[in-house]
């Protein structure tokens, strides 16, 4: 449908008439359509922004080592899962929050 020949308005219609509910938004569409931009697969008739191009490059090639760089100041060190001393426990300690052990210990305060 996207050949050249229809706009993006005419194919959304288009969808929106044969797809009914599970036609996409107009905002699924635009998220597309950035996404199609962002990874330069949209062909038009206008001449590409190789400077725009660069630019996206480096500044998502800038990102990818920041987050690189992030992740290695937070390493992620496991130590232990408290859940069977939890549930070893919580039988015991459960009984220390009903409503007999506050009335017991408002008597004791």
């Amino acid at each position: 449908m996207l050949d050249g020949r229809r706009s993006v308005g005419e194919v959304w219609k288009a969808c929106n008439d044969r797809l009914e509910d599970n036609a996409p938004t107009q905002g699924e569409v635009i998220q597309l359509l950035g996404q199609l931009y962002a990874s330069n697969l949209l062909q038009a008739d206008l001449p590409p922004d190789a400077e725009g191009l660069l630019r996206r490059h480096h500044k998502r090639r800038t990102r990818e080592v920041q987050g690189y760089l992030m992740n290695l100041l937070f390493i992620r060190i496991p130590l232990f899962d408290p859940d069977a001393f939890l549930n070893r426990w919580v039988g015991i300690l459960g009984q220390a929050f009903t409503k007999p052990a506050l009335i017991l210990w408002v008597a004791l305060v």
